[in-house]
């Protein structure tokens, strides 16, 4: 159960002994304050890959189209921003279960840090949009998990080995839609 994250981030700090992660990033020709926008605007109709995939995983229910992709009822919950820097998300869940068995909302990132309840999976997403020359930007995703305990880091792997590749497929999809909200506020 090695770390996957070396760097310091609001994330990082919440999760230092995650097993698991990934991370996506998008120039975006638009500014910081154009990609925060967009961010927390993006509404599920928005997204292309992202749709059909929630609704296998979710047997047919899904969020409404008109639903903010921050908003609850969401896969995570925001414990953190800094506008237009970052967002910082996170949840506590056994994701490997059929219908996955969610656990108590951390109140705070700190929250999220000191849970260590065994069997269970801490993990959050971090989005952070830096500076890329006079109209542009970089919007950045980072995925952490970590297991809580052995167990669960047993029965994670598996789960992990399958859903990674439609995982980033789904960050990808979330860094596109925004880059095309935030284009389109731009160029008007």
């Amino acid at each position: 159960m090695n770390s996957v994250q070396a760097q310091t981030s609001p994330l990082a700090q919440a999760l230092p002994g995650a097993q698991f992660g990934e991370r996506h990033a998008r120039r975006i020709p638009a500014s910081r304050d154009a990609v925060w926008d967009a961010l927390h605007d993006l509404r599920v109709r928005d997204l292309t890959v992202t749709k059909p995939l929630s609704w296998l995983r979710a047997g047919g229910r899904t969020a409404t189209g008109d639903q903010r992709l921050l908003d609850q009822p969401s896969p995570v919950v925001v414990l953190d921003e800094s506008r237009p820097a970052w967002i910082t998300a996170g949840r506590i869940a056994k994701p490997w279960q059929p219908r996955p068995d969610i656990g108590p909302v951390p109140e705070s990132l700190d929250a999220l840090r000191v849970f260590d309840e065994p069997g269970w999976l801490k993990y959050g997403m971090e989005f952070t949009i830096e500076p890329d020359g006079e109209a542009g930007s970089v919007l950045r995703t980072v995925t952490l998990c970590e297991a809580t305990d052995r167990a669960a880091w047993r029965r994670f792997v598996p789960y992990w080995a399958l859903i990674r590749p439609w995982s980033g497929l789904i960050r990808r999809d979330v860094l596109a839609a925004v880059a095309r909200r935030a284009t389109q506020v731009s160029e008007r």
